[in-house]
């Protein structure tokens, strides 16, 4: 957490970041916005530790994390929240959704159509960060982060 502290306040730069922090005997998986001080602002913790039996060393989130950033509005997500509608059917007053997630090349299909029907769905441009490499299970991961407006149109990025 310091090498993103220390960037946010070397480049002058607010920085979203996932990390799992140990909490007793389970854990729970973060998603941190840092101001451009490097200072904590908002912690979200995943409210659906789901998919490969998350919910065995997971600790669940209980609340919807909004940020206000100069003015725009953002949402904190993570992973495979984006497979829960009605999780997002709770957003209200929010520009901007912001999921940093580990969907593998194997399910890029369904991580491409949930971002783009999230954010037709809810109004806000929506923005998918995937990482990429091979992990520990020899799952692939390819470039594949993402942009969408309200309209579902892919925004391109320089």
């Amino acid at each position: 957490m310091r090498q993103f502290q220390r960037l946010a306040k070397e480049a002058n730069i607010a920085i979203i970041f996932v990390v799992v922090l140990k909490e007793n005997e389970k854990s729970k998986n973060n998603a941190i916005f840092l101001d451009k001080n490097g200072e904590i602002k908002e912690i979200y913790t995943k409210i659906h530790p789901f998919f490969a039996n998350e919910d065995e060393y997971f600790i669940a989130g209980k609340k919807i994390v909004k940020i206000n950033f100069k003015d725009v509005k953002i949402w904190l997500s993570i992973c495979y929240n984006l497979g829960f509608c009605n999780l997002y059917s709770l957003i209200d007053d929010c520009n901007m959704i912001v999921n940093i997630a580990n969907w593998p090349q194997k399910r890029i299909e369904h991580w491409n159509t949930l971002l783009k029907v999230r954010a037709i769905e809810n109004q806000p441009y929506i923005i998918g960060v995937n990482r990429i490499g091979v992990d520990s299970n020899n799952l692939e991961y390819i470039e594949s982060s993402r942009a969408f407006n309200a309209n579902g149109d892919e925004l391109e990025y320089k």
